[in-house]
């Protein structure tokens, strides 16, 4: 990880005692206090999300892939290169950089291989998990019923689930 701590102070170097009244001092907000002990997990957001929207999905897409190898969870660069072969080797090189400088993907020099860390597994999963839901519930959203036979979740978790099952035989307008 570089030296600077990045979640103090951002890419153009404002300091969060920037944004505070003259004489109040951070640690001193009872309300700033997880905020503050979570710059690990918020300079991991702040190294995906800045940028351009295709640059943060580029990166997250990156990220997911190499961590979601379980059972050989170490890459060497060449297996990177050649699992991206379809990303601009330039911005994959980027990307490669940004992860590992704020600690998201960790280099064995002894091995010479990339792994995801803890942040890196992390601040992903606080983005996947509620895209999953709204992604297995955008599917049935067109509809009056959710057809359970295609989805992998249940009726019973379908917010439109409250409503009560047409009778056989009837059809839906739309």
């Amino acid at each position: 990880m570089s030296n600077a701590n990045p979640a103090s102070v951002s890419d153009s170097g404002e300091r969060l005692t920037a944004f505070l009244a003259p004489q109040i001092v951070a640690e001193d907000l009872p309300a700033l206090f997880p905020l503050l002990a979570a710059r690990e997990l918020i300079a991991a957001f702040s190294a995906l999300f800045h940028g351009s929207e295709a640059a943060v999905q580029i990166r997250l897409l990156v990220l997911r892939e190499i961590g979601g190898r379980a059972d050989a969870p170490r890459w060497s660069r060449r297996e990177i290169d050649a699992h991206f072969a379809f990303l601009d080797a330039t911005k994959l090189e980027t990307i490669v950089k940004r992860l590992t400088e704020f600690g998201l993907l960790l280099w064995d020099g002894d091995d010479r291989t990339y792994r995801v860390s803890a942040q890196g597994h992390s601040a992903p999963a606080a983005l996947f998990s509620p895209l999953r839901m709204a992604g297995r519930h955008l599917m049935c959203h067109n509809t009056q019923l959710c057809d359970t036979s295609r989805h992998k979740h249940a009726y019973r978790d379908h917010p439109r689930s409250q409503r009560r099952p047409l009778p056989p035989g009837t059809t839906v307008r739309r």
